[in-house]
């Protein structure tokens, strides 16, 4: 098992997801508005969902067809979003993927969280 990188930007801590995160997972992204607006959230986000997830993430880590993140405020540690890369290894390239919820929408952390991982897609 290969351990999960930590990124610190200026507002922001992108860290490994763990089994706790789940239910503030459940309740932001199993909003319709999410799901919308991504290409694999289910809606409604039933339970057990996150949970099963979350459990998938090390194991497509250490395979090295996914880097995911939590996405938290650094100000008071609250779970915002996901962000990742969803590696192709056989084109030698990577897909950005994102979701924040509803109430930090438009203050910029998507765009925050994304420009370290942007760097580690062109590494």
């Amino acid at each position: 098992m290969n351990q999960r990188p930590t990124i610190d930007t200026l507002r922001l801590i992108l860290r490994p997801f763990t089994l706790a995160d789940a239910p503030e997972v459940q309740r932001l992204a199993g909003d319709k508005d999410i799901a919308a607006n991504t290409g694999n959230i289910p809606h409604p986000d039933e339970d057990g969902m996150a949970e099963k997830w979350i459990g998938t993430l090390q194991e497509k880590y250490d395979s090295g067809e996914l880097v995911n993140f939590a996405i938290k405020r650094l100000s008071d540690d609250c779970l915002i979003g996901a962000i990742g890369l969803d590696v192709n290894q056989a084109h030698n390239s990577a897909e950005l993927g994102y979701w924040v919820g509803k109430p930090y929408w438009n203050l910029g952390y998507a765009t925050e969280a994304a420009k370290p991982l942007s760097n580690m897609a062109s590494e």
